[in-house]
């Protein structure tokens, strides 16, 4: 509900006109976004976007702002249309493609950018002719591949950073997590700050520290590395609170593909359970 409300009362005042300087940095929009985002799950600044950006299944203001974009160019390239601004951009069009000097290219930035998000998309051939099915297919068309591109790179980055190691053995899917539209009690916010590094297990820890990742070892065992999966499932200091807290399905012969079904566990509770666990750790 609170994202649901920031879309639509704090996302139109940021994004107003964006169909006209949305070719400029933003960069300082995406950290309003994020920083709210962050404020209601209760995690540090220092929590990596991809993280919010994969529990909230939100995707970057820059989606909206270029999908706005197109949507604003559709309405000027139609020659049908005897507008003040059709008529204009059909002449700066017309400079912009003729145009052999550099220096008069870079005047065109808002022309350049039209051309960037086409191209990036896969609709080059549209850019040329200016020819399309109809306004509301290419909006939909240009920010259903936007939300892909993201996604793709979303799946990219917290596949090969090794500071993902730990999420992407939790989580299978760009979406929002079931458990956020339940209630939100204090339980339940150590179970996303679990999930997102924001804790103090070694894993973490040494990481600030420079501690090399196999030396990173659990403070109470002092047998294998100090992560997620060793506090939940294996260290022998919170035996009786995993009997009282984990269902024994999960124990039996524990392994990472258990873990992965554990931490997305959404049943009443199951993860009441494992949330109370969560925080006692």
């Amino acid at each position: 509900m609170q994202i649901d409300l920031f879309n639509k009362l704090v996302k139109p005042i940021l994004l107003y006109g964006c169909e006209t300087w949305g070719f400029g940095n933003i960069d300082i929009l995406e950290r309003v976004q994020l920083k709210f985002l962050k404020y209601i799950l209760g995690l540090k600044a220092s929590t990596p976007s991809a993280m919010v950006y994969g529990e909230t299944g939100v995707f970057p203001l820059k989606v909206d702002i270029e999908t706005s974009v197109i949507k604003y160019w559709t309405n000027l390239v139609q020659p049908t249309i005897h507008k003040i601004t059709t008529k204009m951009y059909f002449y700066i069009h017309y400079l912009y493609i003729n145009s052999t000097s550099e220096r008069i290219t870079k005047n065109f930035s808002w022309l350049s950018n039209i051309k960037k998000i086409l191209c990036k998309c896969g609709f080059h051939g549209i850019w040329l002719s200016h020819s399309f099915a109809n306004n509301e297919w290419l909006k939909n068309a240009i920010n259903l591949k936007l939300k892909n591109i993201f996604i793709t790179e979303w799946y990219s980055e917290i596949n090969h950073a090794t500071s993902f190691k730990f999420y992407k053995t939790i989580k299978n899917s760009f979406k929002m997590e079931a458990y956020l539209s339940k209630d939100f009690n204090k339980n339940v916010k150590s179970f996303t700050r679990f999930r997102t590094r924001n804790h103090r297990l070694p894993i973490e820890t040494g990481r600030w520290s420079n501690i090399t990742y196999e030396n990173r070892k659990c403070n109470r065992c002092n047998i294998t590395i100090g992560d997620g999966y060793h506090y939940i499932i294996e260290c022998p200091f919170f035996e009786t609170q995993r009997r009282k807290y984990v269902h024994a399905k999960y124990l039996n012969k524990p392994n990472y593909a258990k873990f992965t079904k554990l931490m997305n566990s959404y049943g009443d509770v199951e993860f009441t359970k494992l949330t109370v666990s969560i925080k006692k750790i």
